[in-house]
């Protein structure tokens, strides 16, 4: 009896909770990731252009004469059109493929979406870095319009729900290859670990552990953009996907001839599969000169090469963009 009393008292409990939350989420206002509020209030039911990327599209050397991102530079070209632009640091094609399935189930109409490829991003100092993982982000997209996770959605995130499915130990143990031979853990090649970020031995460690893996074509990344391009297809949006520029030049100095030869094999990856699902693929990663990059000035980061460009290299790639956005525009896309 006393057993019937307390678990009608604990349901009576959690019924109240229950109704306690349903007000909450009524009267106070709910507080989602900031990409899945700025793709919900800033995207129209129409859009020209709408531009994902990582901090290689709007990232600016302090010495720039222009500080304006490729989409703000590529905006310029089109004073008549509409063009969003939604980036952020370590953005990337397995979180562009909810954000693209999040504003079309939003009735969201884009005609041409652009779509960076960053080839770090498919080295384990990305794809498997826990703070890249964007599970909250993910989530919240796939389920937004689901009352009873939009309701919970606050005690979820509270309660750490929302936590990356790779752990720290799975990162710090991952193994680092150059080409197919494994040369050490993910640990010993974090920044932390060196004492000179400038030594020789550094940046040519940085350069391996960045972008000398062999690239399977089933890596989640690929999948994502095929998926990517599938949606957008199906729901007439035209894609541009372009590979970011790498400072190739740094790179064989640092590694020798066999980087660039990792960049052409691994980039050709991508590129073969497109082609045989029927879409192309801006390959802008070996066409800047080292002088266009701006990671050995950068004094607020660790010397570590990456994609950023100073503002010509910014202004080239929205050059390029925009050749192909002519090109669709003169395919009748007006």
């Amino acid at each position: 009896m006393n057993l019937n009393r307390f678990i009608f008292k604990l349901l009576l409990i959690l019924l109240v909770l229950l109704l306690l939350q349903c007000v909450f989420y009524l009267i106070l206002p709910q507080e989602f990731p900031a990409i899945v509020n700025m793709l919900s209030k800033e995207l129209q039911k129409e859009n020209d252009i709408v531009g994902f990327g990582d901090s290689s599209v709007y990232f600016h050397a302090k010495e720039d004469d222009i500080d304006k991102s490729i989409f703000k530079i590529l905006s310029g070209f089109y004073p008549q059109l509409s063009l969003h632009e939604f980036n952020s640091p370590a953005y990337h094609l397995d979180l562009y493929e909810n954000m693209i399935r999040f504003f079309i189930a939003e009735h969201k109409n884009v005609k041409i979406l652009i779509i960076p490829i960053n080839m770090r991003s498919f080295s384990p100092q990305w794809n498997m870095n826990p703070g890249y993982q964007f599970e909250e982000e993910n989530i919240a997209m796939k389920n937004y319009n689901n009352w009873i996770f939009r309701v919970f959605y606050k005690p979820l995130a509270v309660f750490k729900l929302f936590l990356p499915k790779i752990k720290d130990h799975d990162y710090n143990n991952a193994i680092v290859y150059n080409g197919d031979k494994a040369v050490g853990r993910v640990k010993e090649f974090l920044s932390r670990r060196y004492s000179d970020w400038k030594s020789e031995k550094y940046i040519k460690d940085k350069f391996i552990f960045h972008y000398m893996y062999s690239l399977g074509k089933e890596h989640r990344k690929i999948s994502s953009m095929l998926r990517i391009n599938k949606m957008a297809k199906l729901n007439n949006i035209n894609v541009i996907f372009y590979v970011t520029p790498i400072d190739y030049e740094s790179g064989n100095k640092a590694v020798g001839p066999e980087f660039q030869r990792r960049i052409n094999d691994n980039v050709s990856v991508i590129k073969k599969i497109a082609s045989k699902e029927g879409f192309d693929i801006i390959d802008l990663s070996l066409t800047l000169k080292a002088s266009y990059f701006s990671w050995r000035t950068d004094l607020k980061g660790d010397f570590s090469p990456n994609e950023h460009l100073i503002d010509k290299g910014r202004l080239f790639v929205a050059n390029k963009l925009k050749e192909k956005i002519d090109f669709i525009f003169d395919g009748g896309l007006h």
